[in-house]
């Protein structure tokens, strides 16, 4: 099967879905991958309305109006809208995490009432200029692949049909682990800013428990290296490409650290699990999709400073808990996460599309 795949540019969870379809397809998928401004042959011929839709309706995304030149069995979008003119019928499939719905929610501060408003709007406007988009008109669209069920519940709440969504999580291999048996020093590990993803709260806690055990360990990887306190127990790392940390981070350490503010999947944290990983993350949108609390980490409230120590506290502590956790944590990624897992259900998605043409 013959699949043109077109994305956004830019990094992140969107990207490594990306990364992660192209590294790993389902069996008897050949993707042709472009992304949203590439000249040939998906062929930019007007963004027009998009200075409109930026003012009127949603910030964060534009309009392109592409057109197929090429000869595809299936053409997959992943996080843009888009016009899509084809020599023939072609069925069109969308992929979208809650990116967008966070975005909007927690960093522009817009309630529900407003988010539906624009929406009203926005799919009048939509469908007047017959323009896919992944929550707004999904007319010309054969199905959505959103990534949780916490996304899944967003688009029905805005009225798409349940038939025409599916929950597909990103697929990730099974990585090996340096740390398979607990050791005498337990090494925790955070990754992202300080701000948004709670690492603040994890150099508060790890101080503090610092005073209690000398036999910890953690690395905080951030670009804002300078506010992290220097300290023998304590490695600061600049941020580094994703093949750097599954070389040299995310193998030798024990527990995962996330007690973000903000967070639509959690892709970071799914990276984390691929190794084995018990998590402390937050019980908020689709982490606990990703953690199941108490079995293979543990989920706490966001800003919660006391509730992180203690449950950081009781992986110290416990060693037969952390090697419980790690093989809970092994048995839910294969059976949820493992890209051979999560490919079986993208092509069913993709092979039920085509056959409706």
């Amino acid at each position: 099967m013959k699949v043109t795949l077109l994305s956004p540019f830019g990094g992140g969870g969107e990207g490594t879905y990306i990364k992660e379809l192209l590294a790993h397809p389902p069996k008897d998928v050949c993707y042709t991958h472009y992304l949203d401004s590439s000249p040939f042959p998906l062929k930019v011929v007007g963004s027009a309305f998009s200075f409109s839709r930026r003012k009127l309706l949603f910030p964060d995304a534009t309009i392109k109006m592409l057109r197929v030149k090429e000869e595809t069995d299936l053409v997959h979008v992943h996080a843009v809208a888009n016009k899509i003119f084809k020599r023939r019928e072609v069925p069109i499939i969308m992929s979208e995490s809650s990116s967008s719905y966070i975005y909007l929610r927690d960093y522009l501060g817009w309630s529900e009432e407003k988010i539906q408003s624009r929406y009203r709007l926005g799919k009048i406007f939509y469908k007047l200029f017959d323009i896919n988009d992944r929550l707004l008109n999904l007319d010309n669209v054969k199905h959505l692949i959103v990534w949780s069920n916490f996304a899944k519940g967003i688009y029905l709440r805005f009225g798409i049909p349940e038939e025409k969504v599916s929950v597909v999580y990103p697929g990730m291999p099974v990585r090996k682990s340096e740390r398979t048996e607990p050791e005498d020093e337990v090494r925790f590990l955070f990754i992202g800013d300080l701000k948004r993803k709670g690492g603040s709260l994890v150099l508060k806690s790890f101080e503090k428990l610092m005073e209690e055990h000398d036999d910890i360990k953690l690395t905080v990887v951030t670009s804002e290296t300078e506010k992290v306190l220097k300290n023998k127990n304590i490695d600061c790392k600049y941020v580094m490409k994703r093949e750097a940390l599954f070389d040299k981070v995310f193998p030798f350490h024990d527990v995962f650290l996330s007690p973000t503010y903000h967070e639509g999947f959690g892709i970071t944290i799914e990276e984390a699990i691929s190794f084995g990983m018990p998590v402390i993350s937050t019980n908020i949108n689709a982490i606990p999709e990703l953690v199941e609390n108490e079995k293979t980490g543990f989920l706490i409230e966001p800003g919660n400073l006391q509730e992180l120590t203690e449950k950081m506290r009781i992986l110290i502590d416990d060693e037969e808990l952390r090697r419980k956790m790690r093989k809970n944590t092994i048995e839910r990624f294969k059976n949820k996460f493992w890209h051979e897992r999560t490919n079986e259900d993208l092509y069913k998605v993709y092979k039920n599309a085509v056959q409706s043409i």
